[in-house]
């Protein structure tokens, strides 16, 4: 199984090039807006034209095939931003995992294991 993680300082991000042929694999209808200081905002147009928001970083599976597949097709770096170094993990299939980070937004997977509070 891949992942996608971010291994450096600052987050997990899309480039705008990644999100727009994530989009079009999927076949979403994806609209945008420019933001000076926040890159870009983007919204997912349904079939009866209602607006939805849409954030790539929360919205998009770290596991999903098309995400997966759009950064082997795009590259690593160019999947990126300036904030984040984008990395595909190999795990084994019956794992339980989840990604972890520390503060920076660095990130690793992890196993799942039993905890009790």
């Amino acid at each position: 199984m891949k992942v996608v993680i971010n291994t450096r300082y600052g987050g997990f991000d899309l480039s705008h090039e990644a999100v727009l042929k994530y989009a079009e694999k999927r076949g979403l209808s994806v609209t945008f807006e420019a933001v000076p200081t926040a890159g870009y905002i983007y919204n997912i147009i349904n079939s009866s034209g209602e607006k939805k928001s849409f954030n790539p970083n929360i919205d998009i599976a770290r596991d999903d095939q098309v995400l997966i597949q759009v950064i082997e097709e795009l590259g690593v770096e160019q999947s990126s931003t300036k904030y984040c170094d984008l990395k595909i993990i190999e795990i084994p299939y019956h794992i339980k995992w989840h990604i972890n980070s520390n503060d920076g937004g660095k990130e690793w997977i992890a196993e799942e294991h039993r905890t009790w509070d």
